[in-house]
């Protein structure tokens, strides 16, 4: 940030955000910190801890409104990408603050998304096969090779989800990512469309979990400096001490914007996104058993269940985007509407 005209902060009441906010308000007086308030979801409403930590921090504050905002809202300017049909529920409160921030003259925007991905699998790391692999690193020089067998065993524990088609199922397997999530193929994907769709506002949006310099530091980290006892991120909360308000440094993992999704695509679009998976041209029934689909969609369980229909409803305006059928439009330079 210190060659940024004006830096900003996409600010969340979580650990990962307000770790970036912490180290950049020493290095840029200036920094300005932005977020979006959803007052008629409280389950979903972080306004009181950012506004907390950006007061701690002394940071200017700027909070946008959501309105019309919620995932599929005003569809017939959402623009879906030619190269994937990933497509992040939350653009339109995304956009408004990438507005916000750059209205108050911001050139560089950071983002604590991929945070999580730098620590490793609670289950995984708490398993026999998890201590296993610590010991290893703690007490041995190890063979590649024993490195890359213990890769294998864990690969094998690998879960590819049941609504899947079988064939689909077994080529899944066979593409399981064995690396760090944060270098993964989707993660890429995911970075590389977030920084188009903040570009049309004139910002270079910045991925600071994803620089390789953290990457490396955060990998030779003993696995019990990421959790102690019931503490998540334990290190992370540790260089917080102190800096920020306590309450948001000890507040576990919890921020959660399902009851926002759920109003959107179950209440609000509910007819439009029923419409476009029943409709007799869906491409989503050559991957996806329809029992599992319509049971997601009639009556979603757990958050698994409203992946599953965000997924197929994603891919679904991608490929009807591409053959101009609407209602979604293609846009190989996303422009978002203003």
């Amino acid at each position: 940030i210190a060659g940024a005209r004006r830096p900003a902060v996409l600010l969340s009441g979580g650990v990962d955000s307000t770790a970036l906010a912490a180290l950049s308000a020493g290095l840029r007086p200036d920094l300005l910190a932005v977020s979006w308030c959803l007052p008629a979801f409280p389950k979903a409403d972080e306004t009181a801890l950012v506004a907390a930590t950006a007061g701690r921090l002394g940071i200017e504050l700027r909070s946008t409104q959501a309105g019309a905002d919620w995932p599929l809202a005003r569809i017939a300017e959402w623009t879906v990408d030619p190269d994937a049909p990933l497509i992040n529920p939350y653009r339109w409160l995304q956009d408004g603050v990438m507005q916000q921030a750059a209205e108050q003259g911001a050139d560089v925007i950071l983002s604590g998304n991929f945070g999580d991905h730098l620590y490793p699998d609670q289950a995984r790391a708490a398993s026999p096969w998890g201590h296993l692999r610590q010991r290893i690193r703690q007490q041995l020089d190890p063979h590649p090779r024993l490195l890359a067998w213990l890769r294998r065993v864990a690969r094998r524990g690998a879960v590819t989800p049941d609504w899947l088609l079988p064939e689909w199922r077994r080529q899944l397997g066979e593409l399981v990512w064995a690396g760090p999530a944060v270098l993964s193929p989707e993660s890429i994907q995911e970075a590389s469309l977030g920084r188009r769709f903040a570009a049309a506002r004139g910002l270079d949006l910045r991925y600071v979990y994803r620089d390789p310099q953290v990457i490396r530091f955060m990998a030779a980290l003993p696995e019990h400096w990421s959790q102690r006892g019931d503490s998540q991120k334990w290190i992370t909360r540790e260089m917080l001490r102190g800096a920020i308000p306590e309450p948001v440094r000890v507040r576990p993992k919890s921020g959660s914007l399902e009851s926002y999704f759920r109003f959107g695509l179950y209440e609000r679009e509910a007819h439009m996104v029923s419409d476009i998976l029943r409709d007799r041209r869906a491409r989503w029934p050559e991957y996806v058993h329809a029992p599992a689909l319509f049971e997601a969609l009639a009556n979603p369980r757990s958050e698994s269940d409203l992946l599953l229909v965000w997924l197929a409803i994603s891919y679904e305006l991608w490929w009807r985007a591409q053959a101009g059928l609407g209602p979604a439009v293609l846009a190989s330079n996303p422009r978002l509407s203003a």
